[in-house]
């Protein structure tokens, strides 16, 4: 994974720490993105890796769709997947991670 830059503005003193672009890692990728409800930069996760069930295993125990992406956070701390034949790449489309009503932009 790439590197977090602190930037801050001394005209009014904000202060941010994310990766400032677009960065991507063995297992997911992020982007940064600017809420303009919050007035914040984050960074949010653009796409991650996930083990594909066999094509064996039963219709039930398939992979739950992801509908929002999960938070850097969870993403950074989570373990790797166990080993496994396949996996496949779920995109996400940025987010704000306050809320997903909130206007963002890259």
């Amino acid at each position: 994974m790439g590197r977090s830059y602190l930037f801050d503005c001394p005209k009014c003193g904000y202060k941010a720490r994310v990766a400032g672009r677009a960065e991507r890692g063995v297992r997911f990728a992020i982007n940064t993105v600017a809420c303009r409800n919050c007035k914040q930069l984050y960074d949010v996760v653009t796409r991650l890796k996930l083990p594909q069930p066999d094509d064996l295993a039963p219709e039930n125990e398939a992979l739950p769709e992801l509908q929002r992406p999960p938070a850097i956070d969870a993403v950074l701390n989570r373990l790797s997947p166990g080993p496994a034949k396949k996996y496949r790449w779920v995109a996400f489309k940025p987010l704000c991670p306050v809320s997903p009503e909130h206007h963002v932009h890259a």
